[in-house]
């Protein structure tokens, strides 16, 4: 290392000095002498007035991996032979007994003629971090061994006696009794089982957990009869309330609250999308007693939902006899619905028409927004009552909604496309421009509709490609065959009603009359009148 001004060490040491890290200057090239700055002086705490020192005599001494390091193979001494040290490790042992770990980094000290002229060291003190690192190290080892210790032990006195002897030693001279043996075994004797049982005590739970595991409950001493007439009328009651719309799990936690307000605990109920079961388990060798239902019918009722949670919690509550339970239950089943069944359609409609007036929709799409919702309310009634799966009623319900904004924007759209197609042939409009509105017309038409249902406004183009496409497009051409030609009738309908100008007289079948072909014209022959023949003669 060369300083612009400074040729010498001891020209260094006014300025290492002023550095806030440790240093030591060799004040010649054989290290006779070194001086310790005052970070370096405080750091190994050394007398200010011993600052210039030399080995065999420094109050300290430098050890690498627990040996102590020789004259020649310390930091300035390897950079006084022209070595370069970069972040190695040291060990600098006080005299007060503290061992310091440092980081090393020393360099070469070149005078004018680039000739080694003493070293300077530096060091950054990194004890702190090397002993948390090796801290860390040890406690990982030690849960990594206690963990694997105890992943072996299948019972508690095991586990504890592995905490005992992981645990025991570091406390055996607090407790000034012997918990371990050379061996590092427990000692077994009397206060040490004491200690033991307390441990165990302290952390074993002594309570029941808190819901029952598998069949909990003897059904022995309840009479079969009382049995059957409980688990069909808890059978009953779960086939309404999955019916009515309840979901699964309310109508497992009804079942149970039903069947343990009569006594029976031993029960299980098995729910799936179409029936329900419940099975009672008698216990003493007795076969169990199995019902199953199959729900026939799934559809929102919420009047009979509330109606049966009203009744079953009169019989948690109130302990209602099972037969008075029964007739009440086919009473609420057999009571007519509170409303009659276009009052509950009218009703849909109308909140589908404030749905649409909630997110702005106009007049006309309110009121097609309230056809709709009827529509699907009614759709879906019927095919409840057919006994179609809920899961696939609610596709069909969902798909009516898509086919009616199909079904309107291929007529609308095609209504507006002849109505252009009749305006532009007319003899009132400008000659040349029609095949150019049609084609913007036909592209505006395009950018509106490809959105929605990738546009046909002609079942030409759609009977061209339908055969060909193997995802369902021939069950879904029939609307884009219908829905042009009602658009393309309302057009004819209502164009001269709108514009005034009648076109059921005009030939569009492109056959040619031959009254109106245009000939060669004749030439006119002259014609001698009386006047014109005396002039001649005379």
């Amino acid at each position: 290392m060369e300083i612009a001004g400074l040729h010498s060490p001891r020209e260094l040491i006014t300025l290492v000095d002023s550095l806030p890290v440790a240093a030591i200057v060799a004040l010649d090239p054989v290290v006779s002498a070194a001086y310790l700055n005052i970070a370096m002086q405080r750091l190994l705490g050394v007398p200010s007035t011993k600052r210039v020192l030399n080995y065999s005599t420094a109050p300290y001494r430098v050890e690498s991996d627990g040996r102590r390091l020789l004259k020649g193979e310390t930091p300035l001494a390897r950079a006084c032979a022209g070595e370069v040290v970069a972040g190695e490790a040291f060990e600098f042992v006080c005299q007060d007994g503290r061992t310091l770990e440092l980081l090393g980094f020393a360099q070469p000290i070149l005078d004018e003629r680039s000739r080694i002229a003493g070293a300077v060291a530096t060091f950054v003190d990194v004890t702190a971090v090397r002993r948390a690192q090796r801290q860390s190290a040890s406690r990982l080892a030690f849960l990594a061994s206690l963990g694997a210790r105890l992943a072996e032990s299948l019972s508690v006195e095991a586990i504890f006696l592995e905490l005992e002897r992981a645990l025991i030693p570091s406390f055996t001279p607090a407790l000034s009794m012997r918990l371990v043996d050379e061996d590092g075994h427990v000692v077994d004797t009397r206060r040490t089982r004491a200690l033991r049982e307390r441990a165990a005590k302290a952390v074993r739970s002594t309570t029941p957990p808190a819901w029952g595991l598998g069949l909990s409950g003897n059904g022995e001493g309840v009479d079969r009869v009382h049995a059957r007439a409980v688990v069909d009328l808890a059978l009953r009651v779960g086939e309404l309330l999955l019916s009515t719309g309840a979901s699964a799990s309310d109508v497992v936690a009804t079942v149970l609250r039903l069947t343990s307000a009569y006594d029976l605990q031993a029960v299980h109920v098995d729910i799936t999308f179409t029936s329900v079961a419940v099975s009672w388990h008698g216990g003493g060798g007795t076969d169990p007693l199995t019902v199953l239902r199959t729900v026939k019918v799934r559809s929102a009722d919420f009047t009979r939902l509330e109606n049966i949670q009203r009744l079953v919690r009169e019989v948690v509550d109130g302990g209602l006899p099972v037969r008075q339970a029964r007739e009440r239950l086919d009473a609420v089943a057999s009571a007519p619905h509170p409303y009659r069944r276009w009052v509950v359609t009218l009703s849909l409609a109308l909140l589908g028409a404030a749905v649409a007036a909630l997110i702005g929709g106009s007049l006309p799409v309110m009121a097609l927004s309230a056809a709709t919702t009827a529509l699907v309310d009614r759709v879906q009634r019927r095919l409840a009552h057919l006994g179609l799966p809920a899961l696939f009623s609610q596709a069909v319900g969902a798909g009516i909604p898509t086919l009616v904004a199909v079904l309107l924007v291929e007529i609308l759209l095609t209504a507006f496309f002849v109505f252009v197609i009749l305006g532009v042939t007319t003899a009132h409009a400008p000659t040349g421009f029609a095949p150019l509105a049609i084609g913007l017309t036909l592209t505006l038409i395009h950018l509106i509709s490809i959105p929605i249902d990738n546009t046909s406004v002609n079942p030409a183009r759609s009977l061209g490609v339908a055969f060909f496409n193997g995802n369902g497009a021939p069950a879904q051409v029939w609307a884009f065959i219908v829905a042009p030609i009602v658009g393309a009738v309302i057009a004819g309908w209502t164009f001269e009603a709108i514009t005034g100008i009648d076109r059921s007289n005009l030939d569009v079948g492109g056959a040619v009359n031959p009254g109106e072909v245009m000939t060669e014209p004749t030439p006119a022959t002259e014609v001698e009148t009386p006047a014109v023949a005396e002039a001649e003669r005379g």
